[in-house]
Order: C-alpha cells, then sequence, then structure tokens
C-alpha cells in the first residue's frame, strides 16, 4: 500500500489494521505534521503506527516518490491537501500523475484521492473526474 500525505497517520492505522498488508509506505513531505501527530494526537496512530514492521515513513515529495520509484502497489491512497492553485499538492492531482501511477499499480489495484469539499474545489478540478481518471480504465 502507497500512502502519498497522511502526516496524521491516522490512514496507515486504518490501513495496518488489516493482516493482509505486507507493506505500507508513506510518503508526506511535512515532517512537522507527523511529529506533532505523534505527540499530541496518539490516538490517530501514533508510534502504534510508526512501530509496526510493514511501515515505512518517507519525508518527501510524494509526486516525486511516485515518478521514480519502481515498486508496484495494491493500493494507492493520496491523503492531501485540496487541490488549490499554487498549493503544496496540485501536482498530486494531474493527469500526468494519474497516468503514471496506473504503471505503478497492480493489475486489480485500487487508487484513491482527497478530492476536497465539493462546493470549495476550484475549476477545472471540480470536473476532473472524467478527464483526469480516463487513464484507469
Amino acid at each position: 500500500v502507497f500512502i502519498g500525505g497522511g502526516g496524521e497517520l491516522a490512514t496507515a492505522r486504518e490501513v495496518l489494521r488489516h493482516k493482509s498488508v505486507e507493506k505500507c509506505v508513506m510518503v508526506d513531505l511535512d515532517e512537522k505534521v507527523v511529529d506533532v501527530s505523534l505527540a499530541y494526537l496518539p490516538e490517530w496512530g501514533g508510534q502504534t503506527v510508526k512501530n509496526d514492521p510493514r511501515f515505512e515513513l518517507i519525508i518527501g515529495d510524494a509526486y516525486a516518490y511516485l515518478m521514480n520509484c519502481k515498486d508496484t502497489f495494491d493500493i494507492v491512497i493520496m491523503d492531501i491537501s485540496d487541490p488549490i492553485e499554487a498549493g503544496p499538492g496540485i501536482m498530486l492531482y494531474t493527469k500526468e500523475l494519474y497516468q503514471h501511477v496506473v504503471t505503478r499499480m497492480s493489475p486489480n489495484g485500487v487508487f484513491v484521492t482527497q478530492a476536497g469539499i465539493a462546493d470549495s474545489v476550484p475549476a477545472p478540478h471540480a470536473d476532473a473526474g472524467d478527464r483526469d481518471t480516463a487513464c484507469f480504465g
């Protein structure tokens, strides 16, 4: 399982509840979010997640990681910031990334992404479903 973002560790907590998960790689840009979550939000995942031998935390750019990795994943979860122009996660909402993610997924893989609150997502992202997800078949 790959998690882009997810610094509060709650998504990883839910993924790691499943004993069938062999490995969970999480790439988050902001180490401070992880540190604050470990210190003040232990019920969201905390040390239980961080100490799970199946969990690998990488502090870095999820876009760059996915574009450069050679691994394949059964599940790709993008637990990222809203698609705000000039925001830190904007490249994680591009057709370029989606087309590449398909090449990093197992044949029956699942892709899930945060999409923001429907009435606050700016155009062209609000109607991106058909355009950007066509590569998933």
